[in-house]
Formats: C-alpha cells, sequence, structure tokens
C-alpha cells in the first residue's frame, strides 16, 4: 500500500510564510541597527548638518582649521596585516596606490590647500602614501587598523575619535592617513582605498563636509 503524502494546508503555508517573513524583518532590523549604531560611536559628529558647495570647501581647504582622514591608497592584495610582520609581508600601496597618492598631493599644492601635521598608522601602506603625498608624517601606533589586533580596540577607536574631534589651528589642516575601520568608527563614513573624509570640529560638533575620492581633488575648484 503506497503511503500518501501530507500537504500543507493554505493555512499552514501561510503562517509559515509569515513566520518567514517575520524572521526576514527581525534580521535586518538587527543589522540596520547594528550599522547605525557603528556610524553614531562618535557623539561629536553633527549628522543633520548642511554639508558646503564645492566652492565652500574649496575655500575652507584653503583657510585650514578642518580634520581630513584618508584611507590608505589602493593595494596589492586584501587581507589583514600585523605590524610584527616584515615590509615585504605587508598589503603595499599598488602602482594605482602610488599614483592616487601623488595625484592628492599634487592638487594639496596646486590649490594651496593647507597643510599642519601630517599622522599615519605605521602600516607601511598608509606611511607610504603620507610621505609621498606630503612628503613626511609621523606614524602613531595608536592609529593601528581597528580589526588588526583584538587588544586595544577601544583605545585605538577613541584616539581616532579624538583626533577628529580637536579643534585645528586656521592655516593647517590636520592629514590623517589611516584605515576603513578607524574613520568609520570615528565619522561614520564608509571609505573606499584612496578615499578621504573631511570633517570641521568645533565647540557645537564635528560636521562631515565631503567624502572625496582622489579623483575629487582634481575638480575642486
Amino acid at each position: 500500500m503506497k503511503s500518501q503524502v501530507k500537504l500543507p494546508t493554505q493555512v499552514q503555508r501561510r503562517k509559515f510564510l509569515a513566520y518567514t517573513l517575520g524572521m526576514v524583518l527581525i534580521s535586518s532590523s538587527v543589522l540596520w541597527a547594528n550599522s547605525s549604531a557603528n556610524a553614531q560611536s562618535n557623539p561629536n559628529i553633527l549628522t543633520e548638518a548642511k554639508r558646503p558647495s564645492h566652492a565652500e570647501l574649496y575655500k575652507a581647504l584653503q583657510e585650514g582649521g578642518l580634520v581630513i582622514y584618508f584611507r590608505h591608497g589602493r593595494t596589492n592584495k586584501g587581507g589583514v596585516d600585523n605590524i610584527e610582520w616584515p615590509r615585504t609581508q605587508q598589503r603595499l600601496l599598488s602602482e594605482q596606490g602610488e599614483a592616487q597618492s601623488r595625484r592628492i598631493g599634487e592638487a594639496f599644492k596646486r590649490h594651496g590647500f593647507a597643510v599642519g601635521e601630517v599622522l599615519s598608522s605605521p602600516f607601511a601602506r598608509c606611511h607610504d602614501m603620507a610621505v609621498i603625498a606630503f612628503g613626511r608624517t609621523e606614524d602613531r601606533i595608536e592609529l593601528l587598523g581597528i580589526l588588526s589586533e583584538s587588544s586595544g580596540r577601544d583605545a585605538r577607536a577613541e584616539y581616532s575619535i579624538n583626533l577628529v574631534n580637536q579643534a585645528v589651528p586656521l592655516g593647517q589642516n590636520r592629514i590623517i592617513v589611516g584605515h576603513s575601520s578607524n574613520i568609520r568608527e570615528s565619522t561614520g563614513e564608509s571609505v573606499g582605498e584612496g578615499d578621504a573624509v573631511v570633517l570641521r570640529p568645533s565647540t557645537k560638533g564635528t560636521q562631515v563636509l565631503a567624502v572625496l575620492s582622489p579623483e575629487d581633488w582634481d575638480a575642486l575648484q
């Protein structure tokens, strides 16, 4: 005797679909909440502030008082490095990353954008970008990527947050070259290799003025 397969009723199918949709919505809500929490890690960020026009940004970059947080340029491979590794084993700037760095440095000189202190993560790809673009840098161990080592992550996140919140004198811009995780934690912005977040710290809070690609610097006027 053949056994009969009992098919689910229409009501059962509806209940299953409703349950599945509910789980999807819950998962999406958790992901959104986590993303939102990351974007709000720096409580001083003025999320509703209006961003300036290109002309206003151009003038502000010349006048100074800003923080410009770069992610290192394009690299020759992916993955997470260990700072104890020799240079030959680390991710390094690719030829395109070196070209991006030169392009940015040339744009700063051509447009007369202010440059003050230049700080970088001690990883070779960050140090090299800073030196190629600005001719100098001071490596800060506190700018190691948040994902690089499990110990001290909170302290490194706090360090970047403090750097983008600290006032910068007019006539100078604080240049930082670091990693995407630190930038996201301190500015709420996700950026690609070679991109930069431009911020203006003040007593009222820190305003994100722009997110610029390496090509955007040429177009500013």
